[in-house]
């Protein structure tokens, strides 16, 4: 199982980060910043995008050859999505 967690204080995240090592069972801790994020993170199950990820994307699909526009995009994700 994964668990992601955001912190807006880089200095609280590290001392979370240093007391969840300190618990048994937990595997592993990273620190990530947003810009570490690669293309294979969009596709992680159950990780819901930001705002921001939702924004670059409609961004890249305007750039794209036939691609859609940003707000026809925004339309259709409220319409088909977030009912």
């Amino acid at each position: 199982m994964r668990l992601n967690i955001e912190i807006d204080n880089l200095s609280k995240g590290r001392s979370l980060a240093e007391f969840l090592r300190t618990i048994g069972y937990v595997k592993s801790v990273e620190i990530l910043k947003d810009e570490d994020l690669t293309d294979e993170d969009w596709i992680l199950p159950g990780r819901p995008a930001t705002d921001e990820e939702h924004e670059a994307l409609a961004k890249a699909m305007e750039k794209e050859k036939d691609g859609i526009e940003a707000n026809t995009f925004f339309k259709e994700l409220k319409e088909n999505i977030l009912k």
